[in-house]
C-alpha cells in the first residue's frame, strides 16, 4: 500500500501527486509524469502550497483540478 501525497494550491483550486512514501517508490511510480510535475511545481512556485494525503483532506479537494490524478 502506498500514501499517495499531493500538493495542493488553493488559490488556483489545483492539486498534484507529487510523491509517494518513499523515495525509491516515488521514482519507481511517477518518473513517466516527472515533467508535469515539474512544471505544476514552477507554476506554483510563489503560491503557499500545503501537502495533503488524508481521506478527508483529499475529499475537501473534490472541486480542485487534478493535474497528476492518482
Amino acid at each position: 500500500m502506498h500514501t499517495w501525497w499531493k500538493a495542493v494550491c488553493d488559490e488556483h483550486r489545483e492539486t498534484c501527486v507529487i510523491f509517494v512514501n518513499s523515495i525509491a517508490r516515488t521514482a519507481e511510480l511517477l518518473a513517466d509524469d516527472d515533467d508535469i510535475i515539474t512544471a505544476w511545481m514552477s507554476e506554483h512556485w510563489g503560491c503557499k502550497l500545503r501537502l495533503i494525503h488524508m481521506d478527508a483532506d483529499l475529499d475537501a479537494c473534490a472541486g480542485y483540478k487534478h493535474v497528476r490524478g492518482i
